[in-house]
């Protein structure tokens, strides 16, 4: 979708600052300023959402036009202002009666109710998948809303991410016998249904972890007989090392790290990275600020994201040495608004001593060569079947 500026926001940009604006900044000898942006900025909002309130009461079975000015709009707004006079801006939006139109949107109003206490739930996810549709008693309005949210860059990406990790799974299957999988907050595990390996059984363990106990029981309803395991736990729990996995052949994070901070992102990718096998793959996902409706999101829906560019991306493996990886990595989802980490961990080689010449000198692959009289002396004893000397051992 490509995004609007027209010239009534960008004038509006321009104004004087604010003299609240100001008094964050700390120049109290000018807060006698008149606060001309934020009562303009009002002013164009308001005027905005009235023109939006009319053109849907005029056209209630077509939504797009004005959600798109909308859309265009509120993106405008918030990448020119401070997170503080956004939220006076997404305060006044929910205050306007325009706002219960669009809470007539199932989408928008499931997101924005919150009825399993959290923002970007599995049930939310499923609009954005295609697996649920608007209610049949749903408004005119609230249904045509509903079908131009299925068609922006975020339901976009939502459905591009489902095939990317299922087609990950099936490689992982494809590369290595009966893989082990971890699907840390798992939600409904819809990428599941899309991966052939799973649907032939040739998975040797899937686990699916979640903190939701109503995602867990879906998901448990969905695979029944499929080999996949349900585990309950918070990502807490996995930090405070109160549950703990290791030797899987994928660990992989869909929605998580859209919550997380680089803190707490970084160390949890330390940790996934340790669950994996020698030889494993590590993936996670996180929209980048590129979301044209990420004003709308923000305002109606009360869904806020934590994005990430591709640069912030590549710092959340800083804590995995590089000698510690084999590939590691970033890609784009197809539509280009969410960024993969994919790192694979190096497999552990027993080295192989081999016998160079009659010299002193013998060889591990992947070393450089050593000298020794006593080593090679006891290496050549051992080799004609004298006892073992462990003093004689290599470091």
């Amino acid at each position: 979708m490509s995004v609007r500026h027209n010239g009534t926001a960008l004038a509006v940009m321009q104004a004087p600052i604010t003299a609240v604006e100001i008094g964050k900044l700390g120049q109290s000898s000018l807060t006698t300023a008149p606060p001309v942006l934020f009562r303009d900025l009002e002013q164009m909002v308001s005027s905005l959402l009235e023109r939006v309130g009319a053109e849907f009461r005029a056209n209630p079975n077509s939504a797009g036009p004005a959600m798109f000015e909308l859309q265009s709009e509120l993106r405008c707004v918030k990448q020119k202002t401070s997170p503080e006079v956004w939220q006076d801006i997404a305060a006044l939006c929910l205050a306007h009666p325009v706002s219960r139109i669009f809470h007539e949107d199932p989408f928008t109003g499931h997101c924005f109710r919150k009825p399993r206490g959290y923002a970007g739930d599995a049930e939310l996810l499923d609009y954005l998948y295609g697996i649920s549709d608007a209610p049949s008693a749903t408004s005119p309005i609230g249904r045509s809303i509903f079908h131009h949210m299925m068609e922006q860059q975020g339901a976009l990406s939502v459905r591009s991410r489902g095939k990317i990790l299922a087609q990950v799974i099936d490689e992982t299957a494809d590369t290595r016998p009966s893989p082990r999988i971890l699907s840390i907050a798992c939600g409904h595990l819809r990428e599941g249904h899309h991966s052939k390996a799973l649907a032939e059984g040739r998975i040797g363990e899937f686990i699916a972890f979640d903190q939701d106990a109503d995602s867990l029981a879906h998901v448990s309803r969905a695979f029944a007989g499929k080999g996949v395991k349900t585990v309950s736990g918070s990502v807490k729990s996995i930090l405070g090392e109160k549950m703990w996995f290791e030797g899987f052949d994928l660990v992989y994070a869909a929605g998580l790290y859209d919550y997380l901070s680089e803190r707490v992102a970084i160390r949890l990718t330390r940790m996934m990275f340790d669950m994996l096998a020698p030889g494993g793959r590590l993936l996670v996902a996180n929209f980048a600020p590129t979301l044209p409706e990420v004003g709308y999101m923000e305002t109606f829906m009360d869904w806020k994201l934590i994005y990430r560019t591709a640069e912030e991306m590549a710092r959340l493996s800083s804590d995995i040495p590089g000698d510690e990886w084999k590939s590691n990595r970033l890609f784009w989802d197809e539509p280009e608004n969410i960024v993969f980490l994919d790192v694979v961990k190096r497999a552990k080689v027993k080295p192989i001593m081999e016998f160079r010449g009659a010299g002193r000198k013998f060889n591990v692959p992947g070393r450089q060569f050593f000298r020794g009289q006593n080593r090679l002396s006891a290496t050549r004893r051992t080799a004609l079947g004298a006892p073992d000397n462990p003093a004689a051992e290599l470091s």
